[in-house]
């Protein structure tokens, strides 16, 4: 299950935490292209097995003026990340190369070089399943 979590102080700055399993990272590349083909908003959750740690939502969205994750206007849980056609199409080549190095672990930062971004590190094999699981 490809999991999520928002850290506001993590060592660089905020940070998205998203983290799973080779399958999951497949999924969301999966999800990030047919994103790139046919750019609509839509929950992450809906991609197959996905679930916040925290509760929170990270919406994707057509970029638009404004490229990266962020959150909402007034909100403290829900995030919009917005990607072009072109940066959905890198993350989802990004996630699949990672995916690739299983049985290793490692991560990849997820970034659009926006101004006031949130960093958004994809994990492979570094955090246990129920790392953070809610209620925890």
């Amino acid at each position: 299950m490809l999991r999520h979590l928002f850290s506001p102080d993590a060592a660089l700055g905020p940070e998205m935490l998203l983290w799973g399993e080779p399958d999951d990272l497949r999924a969301l590349a999966e999800r990030l292209t047919r994103f790139a083909d046919t750019p609509t908003r839509l929950p992450l959750t809906e991609i197959d097995a996905c679930k916040a740690a925290d509760g929170g939502t990270i919406l994707l969205l057509p970029a638009g003026d404004k490229l990266g994750l962020c959150l909402a206007s007034g909100s403290a849980s829900i995030f919009h990340w917005r990607l072009s056609e072109a940066l959905a199409r890198s993350f989802a080549a990004s996630s699949l190369s990672l995916a690739d190095r299983h049985p290793a672990s490692g991560h990849q930062y997820l970034d659009s070089d926006a101004d006031q971004e949130i960093a958004v590190r994809l994990s492979l094999n570094e955090y246990p399943p129920d790392f953070m699981a809610e209620g925890r």
